[in-house]
């Protein structure tokens, strides 16, 4: 837990500190907020199916419970990949990341942070024009 929580704070100093300064304060919390609410909805709707093929995992699934800043700091992170030259090598990293999260900590849910990676990209081509 104290490495998940140290990354956290790194990601959210780096990336939506940066975030912030190039395209402001309700851009960033739109982006912030936003996936962190919506996150774990979703991932539990694309999870869905495991309810037909293997409803132990899926009581797992719905059992478990994943709160904090991180999905916030992943929707940033996504803010800024259509901005970065280097997008492709950040996009990999977290979804890397994530996987190695559900591996280590036994969580499903964990995929949530990709769902917030992609819903902080949609958001920010959507807000910044």
């Amino acid at each position: 837990r104290l490495f998940h929580l140290i990354t956290n704070l790194i990601i959210i100093c780096l990336f939506t500190a940066t975030f912030e300064y190039f395209f402001g304060s309700i851009i960033a919390m739109m982006c912030f907020f936003i996936p962190s609410i919506l996150s774990n909805p979703l991932t539990v709707l694309f999870l869905s199916p495991f309810k037909l093929f293997s409803p132990a995992t899926w009581e797992i699934i719905i059992k478990d419970k994943d709160v904090g800043a991180s999905l916030g700091a992943f929707g940033s992170l996504g803010g800024l990949l259509g901005f970065s030259r280097r997008w492709k090598y950040i996009l990999i990293f977290s979804i890397a990341a994530s996987i190695a999260a559900c591996a280590t900590e036994l969580s499903y849910l964990q995929l949530n942070h990709i769902v917030a990676l992609f819903l902080g990209s949609i958001l920010a081509r959507m807000l910044i024009r």
